[in-house]
């Protein structure tokens, strides 16, 4: 034994006492680390997983790993089976003994390298799909909003921004403050990830010929099976669904296994709810979370390959909340070929997990995808100072403005160097169709002074790197912010009504006429 390996093990049972028990092991997985990534540091997060992997060696005699990678030329492979039983068993044996659950690297990555500019444009109509987080986060407030909504709506005419008991919005001006970055490379490489429409199509023949209960499958066309769903009939069971197009898997609670807490005080006053109240003192330890995790993925078999070390996501809890929900998330960043994975609203994407808190378990599990991609080079920006602009007006959704109110408080965020990433970007096709999932190089812009009143979704900008979706950008919006001119409500009243009286004659007849061909002779 050299002594790089004894320093690492020295170092490594500092962190975790109990994997001195496994040195041996030990010895040969670091020998190959060493050799193939000379440049891992050997820190508490590396001796996490380490045990992880150990532990997860064990479990592996008798169970076997979730393989996700399959999810998209799944089961195309094989269909050489002899179906017997009832039609909803011989169901659920096609799709289990098509998915190959051997798999030690489950969640390993995928790619095929296409051609240049293989995915066509990266937008459509115009533009790339919005987030439903990003579209619901732009909206400007205007004076008279409210009460122009109201009336005529069965209101009684409603109530302007002015003169609810409101606070006023604050606007957010981002401002560069990090180093300079020297744009080099000319071409980006964009990640198309692979769904698994033709498998569904192919689990769908091959049930076609079953009776289910007096539907004849033969005599529908172009079926694929879309999904499929399994539950634990235990306390505490799960339920696991399978989208086969969408190539994903997510566990969620089988809620009539789970203790409920309206059942508890089902029949009972309001006090007995409000002693259940959870308050964030009862969230447990990072650690105790982790572990919690931890020892749900090794008995359930699922593989954190591909993925960061996690984090617990308390962005929500403010020093104003008093009561919190059931439940708390921990994410485990997606990784492709190094880079993180974030969604544009800047919040990281990945294998998400949530906790009960009351009963310490596992409540679910989602975003589980198939990690199977393509890749293709195009145009990159090389105007750093562009990208900055675009960063410095909120990115290509632009900031949100308010329009401007009396005693209004600006706050100027200040943005940081930025991390190179992916970022995970929808294209929706024309007309029909599943939305594409693209993930294209982008820089993160951390924000490095966020008010602690500030809203948790404020966490950094995402500017996207590839040339024609900055230019779309470009063209379809207008950064600076231009309140419209408000108008008087009371400029907006008319005595007169709708429809002149002569107008609305002149309607009748033309629609009871119009057989006649006196339609465009009336006016």
């Amino acid at each position: 034994m050299n002594t790089q390996i004894k320093k690492i093990l020295a170092d490594l049972y500092i962190i975790d006492g109990s994997l001195r028990e496994r040195e041996e092991e030990l010895i040969n997985i670091i020998n190959n680390i060493l050799i193939s990534q000379p440049d891992t540091k050997f820190d508490a997060e590396f001796a996490r997983r380490l045990r992880f992997k150990l532990l997860e060696k064990e479990s592996l005699t008798i169970k076997k790993n979730f393989n996700f990678t399959i999810m998209s030329d799944l089961i195309i492979k094989r269909f050489s089976y002899v179906f017997a039983g009832a039609a909803v068993i011989l169901l659920a044996v096609v799709v289990w003994q098509n998915i190959d659950f051997s798999s030690k690297n489950s969640l390993s990555s995928k790619i095929t390298k296409l051609k240049s500019n293989a995915f066509g444009s990266l937008i459509e109509n115009g533009q790339l799909a919005v987030s439903e987080e990003l579209a619901s986060a732009n909206v400007s407030v205007t004076k008279g909003s409210a009460e122009s909504r109201a009336i005529g709506m069965g209101g009684g005419g409603g109530v302007s921004v002015s003169d609810a008991m409101l606070p006023n919005p604050v606007n957010y001006i981002y401002k560069y403050t990090g180093e300079e970055i020297k744009m080099e490379s000319k071409e980006i490489t964009v990640f198309r990830r692979v769904r698994g429409g033709a498998s569904a199509s192919a689990l769908a023949n091959q049930i076609k010929g079953f009776d289910f209960g007096g539907v004849n499958l033969n005599n529908f066309s172009n079926l694929s099976l879309q999904n499929l769903t399994l539950a634990e009939d235990k306390e505490f069971g799960y339920m696991l669904s399978f989208s086969l197009e969408d190539g994903s898997i997510s566990i969620n609670q089988n809620w009539l296994k789970w203790p409920n807490t309206q059942d508890i005080c089902l029949g009972k006053d309001s006090a007995c709810f409000d002693s259940l109240q959870l308050t964030p003192n009862d969230i447990p330890s990072d650690s105790v979370i982790i572990e919690i995790v931890d020892n749900f993925l090794r008995e359930k078999g699922i593989s954190i390959d591909g993925y960061g070390a996690p984090f617990i996501d308390k962005s929500w809890i403010t020093p104003e909340v008093r009561f919190i929900g059931d439940q708390l998330s921990v994410i485990y960043p997606l990784i492709i070929e190094g880079s993180k994975v974030y969604e544009e609203s800047g919040q990281p994407s990945g294998l998400n997990i949530s906790i009960d808190i009351r009963n310490k378990r596992v409540a679910g599990v989602w975003n589980m995808l198939s990690q199977v991609y393509e890749s293709s080079d195009y145009a990159a920006e090389t105007d750093f100072n562009r990208i900055k602009e675009i960063a410095e007006k909120g990115g290509r959704y632009n900031n949100i403005y308010y329009a401007d109110l009396s005693g209004q408080e600006t706050n100027v965020l200040e943005l940081g160097t930025p991390e190179f990433i992916l970022a995970r970007i929808w294209k929706q096709p024309a007309g029909y169709g599943m939305a594409q999932e693209f993930f294209i190089p982008s820089y993160f812009f951390p924000i490095i002074n966020k008010p602690d009143n500030a809203p948790t979704w404020i966490n950094g900008v995402v500017v996207p790197l590839a040339k024609e979706i900055l230019d779309d950008a470009d063209k379809n919006n207008d950064i600076n912010p231009r309140p419209m001119p408000l108008l008087d409500p009371a400029s907006t009243r008319s005595e007169q009504p709708a429809v002149a009286p002569e107008d609305f004659a002149a309607d009748e007849v033309c629609a009871d006429n119009c057989g006649n061909g006196i339609c465009e002779e009336v006016t």
